[in-house]
């Protein structure tokens, strides 16, 4: 089981760097993420992802 399962996660600034970064591992871990940052176009490719 992974350990963020049934979990919710607002991340800030996850449109690069560190914010992208920890967004990715926490689906990876199985959690729901919701993310933001001031690049809709850097954004939209992330969630694309």
């Amino acid at each position: 089981m992974k350990k963020l399962t049934n979990k919710v996660a607002v991340i800030t600034g996850a449109n690069s760097g560190i914010g992208l970064a920890t967004a990715k591992r926490y689906l990876a871990e199985g959690a729901k993420v919701v993310i933001s940052g001031r690049r809709q176009e850097a954004l939209d490719e992330v969630a694309n992802d």
